[in-house]
């Protein structure tokens, strides 16, 4: 199997001059063609086309790349936290030059000049080996719809001045996340000039300068008056006239709970997208890496392909939060790993990049699932449907919790009661096996030990439900029920795992000011960490199922690793003492 990433592209001319025998098909990885084509009569024999052709990245390659992400990320390696330079990382995935000369030396022979579309195209045997795919010409981008990540809840009779001493064993503040994961105040602390923290933004998405200063003023009065730095990529278009919470909500709680949490750990507001074409996660990327922006835009799916106005213009924040999530059926799986491998490459650069496992179990974010007969989605029954980014093995994936029932009265300095996995009515944690990536060495037969003892999972697997040798998702979890969160003026109870992205993004983009300050490295891709020293700083979460597809326990929690709450959620100091005394 080839892990597929674009990472040489030849825009050179052709025209089709060789005979049959030389002949060998391979396949357009738009599907369905590009809404802007039409099929038409056959092109003439002599008529001449253009394409791009798209170096592949093979299985050996790949496979250095993960063992020098496990160089640097690894505490056991002699070389933990010795971080690539960009350059050196792009160098590591580039095509033989012997595979470059091969393919140009057919090229020039072949012919000139072209520009025809085709689903197909016929490359010599000897050729496609080194050939991912073929990229069509540039034309009308499709835009997938993103669903809203949050669930939102009015809350009468609570007023703002109210909430400095709110229940917390009812709702969730930046203090009570604190004192529940022993998340020690930042007033004392000094921002290191190195650190920082950002959260990716799609354009119209903004958050809103009136609600921070609310939520600041009742939880962080010293931040009244501060905002987010903007990165603004591809334009960065913020807009305030339409007012919904599609737009509103997950900004406001990315913002206000970073800001408050994080701090003094600068945050940037990553706004990717103009005012006319929607933007994904690949144009983030490609602004953080100029080759990959030239050579890796996919036309089906990135609206701005084959071309970035923000072409590696940017340097990637210390830790970066993804608080939204894709199905990973929506994209062919060179694109995905094309993209996933780009996650690995921030790794080597000492770059944290962390996503929510999703709200429906183990369906997609839209509670699809998928026909076992024809593949289709349903909304009913069906497989599984993996997630993604959070089934990327190079990012770390952060599943949802909340309180085990209880008659428990809030007082200041209570013991909290115990944490189960998130399943309250209609938002159930996010979790399962990735159908495209394969369990990574870090996970280290946790996967298989945790389906062996749970009941019914390899039933389901051998029935064809989820992939069993998978990457299983998500890695760590945390609470995500009842957040407040200032809309409008006033207060809203927020529930779903990306209510954890920024808690988690916050705790990591602390220990690096820490780090940095102590003259160590950033933390970098943590999976290694969290994996290899998990009995010091873990607090397993042993209750709770997530549950979808017409499964009422599609996976139960465990001892240990398992797929809804991850290994379980965190102890920051300890967390954060570990680090410290790591090198």
């Amino acid at each position: 199997m080839q892990a597929s990433f674009i990472f040489f592209l030849l825009q050179l001319l052709l025209v089709a001059a060789l005979t049959p025998e030389d002949w060998v098909y391979i396949s357009l990885t738009v599907v369905p063609p590009p809404s802007h084509w039409k099929r038409d009569v056959r092109v003439p024999g002599d008529r001449i086309i253009h394409v791009d052709l798209v170096f592949s990245v093979d299985e050996a390659r790949a496979d250095k790349a993960a063992e020098a992400l496990a160089g640097v990320s690894d505490p056991r390696s002699p070389t933990f936290g010795h971080y690539w330079n960009a350059r050196d990382v792009v160098d590591l995935l580039a095509p033989p030059k012997e595979s470059i000369r091969e393919v140009a030396r057919w090229l020039t022979s072949a012919g000139k000049e072209s520009y025809v579309a085709s689903e197909t195209y016929l490359l010599p045997h000897g050729i496609s080996k080194h050939i991912d795919f073929v990229v069509p010409g540039p034309g009308p981008a499709l835009n997938h719809h993103v669903p809203e990540f949050v669930s939102v809840r009015s809350l009468d009779g609570l007023r703002p001045r109210e909430t400095r001493k709110i229940d917390c064993f009812k709702y969730m503040a930046p203090d009570c996340l604190s004192q529940l994961y022993n998340f020690e105040d930042g007033a004392d602390l000094k921002a290191h000039p190195e650190n920082s923290l950002g959260f990716y933004t799609p354009s119209y998405s903004t958050w809103l300068a009136e609600d921070m200063d609310k939520f600041f003023a009742d939880f962080a009065p010293y931040l009244v008056g501060k905002r987010p730095a903007m990165m603004r990529i591809n334009g960065g278009y913020q807009q305030e006239d339409i007012k919904v919470p599609s737009f509103n909500m997950e900004p406001n709680l990315d913002y206000q709970y970073s800001m408050a949490m994080a701090d003094p750990v600068p945050v940037a507001n990553i706004q990717v997208g103009d005012n006319t074409t929607a933007a994904n996660l690949n144009v983030m990327l490609a602004a953080f890496n100029k080759d990959y922006c030239k050579m890796a835009l996919d036309p089906e799916f990135d609206p701005v392909s084959p071309n970035s106005t923000d072409c590696g213009t940017h340097q990637p924040p210390r830790v970066i939060g993804i608080a939204y999530a894709w199905n990973e059926a929506w994209y062919s799986d060179k694109y995905l790993h094309r993209q996933c491998l780009e996650y690995l490459k921030l790794g080597l650069q000492g770059v944290t990049v962390l996503t929510g496992s999703g709200d429906r179990g183990p369906t997609d974010q839209l509670g699809y699932c998928i026909d076992p007969n024809t593949g289709n989605y349903t909304a009913e029954e069906g497989h599984f449907a993996s997630v993604f980014p959070a089934s990327c093995p190079w990012i770390t994936t952060v599943g949802g919790t909340q309180f085990v029932p209880h008659n428990l009265t809030w007082a200041e300095g209570a013991k909290f009661p115990a944490e189960t996995a998130l399943d309250d009515n209609t938002t159930t944690s996010g979790g399962g096996f990735s159908r495209l990536f394969s369990a990574p060495w870090y996970q280290a037969g946790l996967t298989h030990e945790y389906l062996t003892g749970a009941k019914g999972a390899l039933d389901l697997a051998k029935e064809g439900y989820f992939n069993a040798e998978g990457r299983g998702y998500p890695d760590i979890s945390a609470m995500s029920l009842n957040y407040l969160v200032n809309l409008y003026g006033d207060y809203r109870a927020v529930k779903g795992t990306s209510t954890a992205v920024p808690l988690m993004a916050s705790m990591f983009a602390r220990i690096n000011n820490e780090r940095l300050h102590a003259g160590k490295a950033t933390i970098g891709f943590v999976n290694p960490v969290l994996y290899g020293h998990r009995n010091q700083f873990v607090r397993d979460v042993e209750a709770g199922v997530n549950e979808g597809c017409g499964v009422d326990a599609a996976f139960p929690a465990a001892r240990a690793w398992d797929a809804v709450t991850g290994l379980g959620s965190l102890d920051y100091a300890k967390l954060k003492d570990l680090y410290l005394r790591l090198p």
